[in-house]
């Protein structure tokens, strides 16, 4: 081991490749990192495997933008990507039927960021964390302010 201690990389896939996934890093009015991708690149226990949009494109540019590997519009086929932390950067009413799809899925993550708010009403909010711990997922909500 020559000394060195050696990192776990973790598998990161990211959800919705819009502003605070990643393109916020252009504002030069920001204080950097900004965004989920940015703050992940400067982390060298980290890996981007691969990202996931609605839009096709937008997905492709987002993982060429930020050189990563995989990109899709299928939740179900980023997770097969071996995913440990999953950040869902989707505008917060669809949280719920998103963490939903992923408690069902084969490979979920063992942990989500989920961009604030977390869901457009209490009574998902209760839900999203009652299937996290149902299926044993650390949940976190990014809470983050300037």
């Amino acid at each position: 081991m020559n000394g060195k201690i050696m990192l776990k990389v973790k598998r990161v896939g990211i959800v919705g490749c819009g502003s605070i996934a990643g393109l916020n890093e252009e504002d030069s009015y920001r204080k950097k990192p900004c965004t989920h991708a940015g703050a992940y690149m400067l982390r060298k226990d980290v890996n981007i495997v691969g990202c996931c949009d609605v839009k096709l494109e937008r997905s492709r540019i987002f993982a060429k933008k930020f050189n990563i590997p995989f990109f899709t519009t299928s939740i179900n086929k980023l997770l097969n990507k071996n995913i440990h932390i999953l950040s869902i950067c989707v505008p917060y009413k669809y949280n719920y039927s998103l963490i939903n799809k992923i408690v069902k899925s084969v490979n979920p993550p063992k942990k989500i960021l989920l961009e604030k708010p977390i869901s457009n009403n209490f009574s998902s909010a209760k839900k999203i964390v009652k299937l996290c711990r149902k299926n044993n997922i650390k949940l976190y909500v990014n809470n983050r302010q300037l």
